[in-house]
């Protein structure tokens, strides 16, 4: 779908039952060429969160954001925060957006 008022263009994918994501976005890249489309980048939902999904992305050389829950415990009082980013926020729950280290 191309947006008039900007250059934007949303493609959407159906998911065919037992398929991988690599396989769905894999799809979707050959139909994103055909029609000639640059991608400058693409902005993916949390079901596409996966070491594979990412590596497949990178390889194929496609800048992407993927929104992502950080997990894991807040660090006690007093105490820095160590393998996750605490920036700001107190909430267990904050989001993060992973971007691959190419873009």
């Amino acid at each position: 779908m191309v947006s008039p008022e900007s250059d934007e263009t949303e493609l959407r994918q159906r998911l065919r039952e037992h398929e991988s994501t690599v396989t769905v976005l894999r799809r979707l890249l050959e139909r994103i060429r055909v029609a000639g489309v640059k991608i400058r980048w693409m902005l993916l939902d949390r079901a596409f969160f996966s070491a594979a999904v990412m590596q497949f992305l990178q390889d194929q050389n496609v800048p992407f954001v993927m929104p992502v829950m950080l997990r894991g415990r807040l660090p006690k009082k007093g105490r820095p925060a160590t393998g996750r980013d605490c920036g700001g926020s107190n909430d267990s729950r904050q989001a993060g957006i992973v971007t691959p280290s190419r873009v």
